[in-house]
């Protein structure tokens, strides 16, 4: 009932986050190194550090338009991850977010905002939206 996620222990590859869900607590996904996909809902405010750590499966997370902050290591060394899209340009976003992710890693966001300002500070590639 407080709408926080606090871990996934399940066995499938894909997690769909149930609507209602405000906070994805730190390590969430860190005994499901196995998950390929997450779709986060729409409720989702705040991602807390290191939520996708070392989920190496992971391509690809669209993070919904409310998400107004991501912690520090939320995605370290997810070593497939290629896309990341924001919803909304303005998403803060700590400094080590994307550590141990890969060259081709592109960020993409409206243009103009932080997300923006984030990926050029880090040489990650930028696509607007």
């Amino acid at each position: 009932n407080d709408n926080i996620l606090y871990a996934y222990f399940g066995r499938s590859e894909k997690f769909v986050m149930p609507e209602g869900i405000g906070v994805a607590r730190g390590e969430l996904f860190s005994c499901a190194p196995h998950v390929v996909e997450v779709v986060l809902p729409s409720t989702l405010v705040m991602i807390f550090s290191r939520a996708f750590y070392n989920c190496k499966k992971i391509q690809k997370i669209i993070i919904p338009k409310n998400v107004n902050s991501l912690g520090s290591e939320v995605f370290k060394n997810c070593k497939s991850l290629t896309e990341a899209i924001f919803e909304n340009g303005e998403t803060k976003l700590d400094n080590c977010c994307f550590k141990g992710c890969p060259e081709m890693l592109v960020i993409k966001a409206p243009a103009g905002g932080y997300v923006e300002e984030y990926a050029k500070k880090y040489n990650i590639k930028f696509e607007a939206i």
